[in-house]
């Protein structure tokens, strides 16, 4: 199967859509607009079903269980807002997130991945 991830090519200096296969050995995955040869290593993350314009870190609120009283002389308060935040380590050639693989994401629905990392290997004999 292959996998699709949009990078930035440094040679050519262009955000391209790289197409490689779903293994989690080394791979040359090619630049399609300038034939650049990238090696590298494949890491497994999150696809996170929202948009994210951008970002390095995704913060997810959790939903607290609300019990509410129609005691109108009872105080009322909010729960505490419970937050965590992710690393964003990709995107999705649609804009999803890809966030450093986790299974406590809760409420968000999500798949898990494979995901080019920055980690290289070698190196363009061409360069």
């Amino acid at each position: 199967m292959k996998l699709r991830q949009r990078e930035y090519c440094h040679n050519c200096q262009q955000h391209v859509i790289y197409e490689f296969d779903d293994i989690t050995d080394r791979q040359v995955i090619i630049c399609p607009n300038c034939g650049h040869q990238h090696y590298r290593e494949l890491d497994e993350g999150t696809i996170v079903n929202i948009r994210l314009d951008g970002g390095r870190q995704l913060r997810v609120m959790e939903l607290q269980d609300l019990q509410l009283s129609m005691d109108c002389e009872t105080d009322f308060a909010l729960p505490p807002i419970v937050t965590k935040e992710y690393d964003v380590v990709g995107h999705t050639p649609d804009g999803r997130p890809i966030v450093k693989k986790t299974d406590d994401i809760k409420h968000v629905s999500t798949q898990q991945t494979r995901l080019m990392t920055e980690r290289r290997w070698g190196r363009d004999p061409r360069q």
